[in-house]
């Protein structure tokens, strides 16, 4: 009997070690997990190299420019889980604090001026999605055309030289002014906040399903009544909107802008959503991915600097990180749907 107790406890034990093992498999597939341990690689590196990377003043520089790039790949991700590309948020980015300021100098309420601006963005999003969807061009020669397109208008407001924030800035600081002592800015809250407004929308949503339908087999969902193009148009014109915010905001913290503001930030966007875990391909992404993304860029990009090595190692890291994500990305994909 007491054998037979004694094998009976000894299967219960091996059965719950190996529920418990299939259970730590299960939670290390989740869509965030390459850019969940990428970020902890990250911290541990810089950490153990700088101590002051861990102080709360640099914890917050690293949140603040995280919000501003994070805030634009948000959008950015939207249109990527539907399968396409926006390369255009980059000169969007810049334009609109541009315009703002314009409208602003030029009389308008600042008020009105931003809901003129930001219904500009979102214009412009709807421009490249519908040229895009309908006239069956590839969304990366869409968005790079109007990328230059607004690139080149940035630069004739401006003549290239700096302009400075001089009306609204108590409509500019409700996006990115300091909220704190140590630096802390709005464009952190706006940030975290979207996230989760992005999450539920992802992932709780009919909207959510159906974009990510449209970027996964647009030819499937429009079988079963989802109008693929109008959804893919509609996250253009929400990624037109996150890069309208985050110029903004980065307006904000500067007072000026720069004519070559937000330079390569589409490629920075891109970057942290596959970083994040969004597939270039479309149908499979997470908000909270594009959070970790922007984060691990900023990062590695402060850290760089702290430890005092060139910059062109920042690019040489992202380039490494970037097909390490994707390769994983592709792994946890085939992993969960079994494709």
């Amino acid at each position: 009997m007491e054998k037979e107790r004694t094998k009976t406890k000894s299967k219960s034990r091996s059965i719950e070690e190996q529920k418990l093992v299939k259970d730590m498999l299960k939670g290390l597939r989740f869509k965030e997990i390459g850019g969940l341990s990428a970020l902890v690689i990250i911290f541990a590196f810089f950490g153990i190299l700088n101590s002051q990377f861990f102080s709360m003043g640099n914890m917050v520089t690293i949140l603040t420019f995280a919000s501003e790039l994070g805030i634009v790949t948000l959008g950015v991700n939207l249109v990527m889980i539907t399968g396409e590309f926006d390369m255009s948020v980059a000169s969007i980015y810049a334009l609109v604090p541009l315009l703002f300021e314009e409208l602003s100098t030029h009389g308008i309420p600042s008020l009105i001026a931003l809901l003129i601006v930001l219904l500009f963005a979102i214009g412009e999003g709807f421009m490249n999605g519908f040229i895009t969807t309908r006239g069956h061009i590839p969304s990366f020669i869409t968005t790079l055309g109007t990328e230059w397109l607004w690139r080149g208008v940035v630069l004739a407001i401006t003549g290239g030289y700096f302009v400075t924030l001089t009306k609204g800035i108590e409509i500019v600081n409700f996006f990115g002014g300091k909220i704190s002592d140590l630096g802390l800015r709005l464009s952190s809250v706006w940030f975290i906040v979207l996230t989760v407004i992005f999450y539920f929308i992802l992932e709780w949503t009919a909207y959510g399903n159906r974009i990510q339908a449209s970027g996964g087999s647009p030819d499937t969902a429009d079988s079963l009544g989802v109008i693929s193009w109008k959804y893919k148009t509609s996250t253009f014109m929400i990624s037109g909107l996150m890069a309208g915010i985050a110029g903004i905001a980065t307006f904000a913290r500067f007072k000026t802008i720069d004519p070559s503001l937000g330079t390569n930030m589409e490629l920075q966007a891109i970057t942290a959503s596959v970083i994040g875990g969004t597939l270039m391909t479309g149908g499979y992404g997470s908000a909270f991915g594009a959070l970790l993304g922007a984060i691990i860029l900023s990062s590695l990009s402060n850290g760089l600097v702290l430890i005092g090595a060139p910059t062109f190692w920042y690019q040489s890291f992202i380039g490494v990180i970037l097909v390490g994500a994707a390769l994983i990305n592709i792994f946890i994909k085939k992993r969960l749907v079994g494709e």
